[in-house]
């Protein structure tokens, strides 16, 4: 691809996850564009539509991440913060990736999905370390845990809490996933 090219989809991928970031995924893509300085026919010489823009933002997402962690496993609290991270992230990203995962498309599940996973396992393998989770804890422990909080948030109940509401869960699924928790629940 030449320098040009690249330039331009970077350009289109910055602007995308600006854009998405402050008005959703569902934005006309002309404001994605205008963000960019780019013409239409530059976007769909690169995306084939909305969907793989998106899978391109959620890719560069999920490398600039794996690349910003890996400095970071040595962090006793990592795992914590990984979690609220994510919990709040989810709050953005389940309604997309619940309606990518209705249509998934080869890359999301072949590339993307795996490579979030290992850095998800990586993570607690790092927390395990530290003593700061369950030795039983698992990938699907934390979606279930970033799930949880992430409801939490999105309830409208929420802000209705105290003050403290949102360290009051944290504080509840964390002694849940705790390295001294009682007997495992089936």
């Amino acid at each position: 691809m030449r320098s040009d090219a690249i330039r331009h989809r970077e350009l289109l991928i910055d602007a995308a996850s600006r854009v998405f970031a402050a008005r959703g995924y569902d934005v006309p893509l002309s404001e994605v564009l205008r963000d960019a300085n780019l013409g239409r026919g530059t976007l769909y010489r690169h995306f084939s539509g909305r969907e793989a823009l998106i899978i391109a933002v959620l890719d560069r997402e999920v490398r600039d991440l794996r690349d910003e962690l890996q400095f970071q496993l040595d962090d006793p609290a990592l795992f914590t913060d990984f979690l609220v991270r994510q919990s709040v992230s989810a709050c953005a990203y389940l309604p997309l990736l619940d309606s990518l995962a209705k249509a998934p498309t080869e890359q999301f599940l072949n590339e993307i999905v795996p490579l979030y996973e290992s850095i998800v396992a990586d993570v607690i393998g790092a927390a395990k370390r530290h003593g700061t989770v369950r030795e039983d804890m698992t990938v699907e422990d934390f979606h279930l845990a970033v799930r949880m909080l992430s409801a939490t948030r999105q309830s409208r109940e929420f802000s209705r809490l105290p003050e403290n509401g949102a360290a009051r869960s944290l504080d509840l699924v964390m002694k849940g996933i705790g390295p001294h928790c009682g007997a495992e629940v089936s």
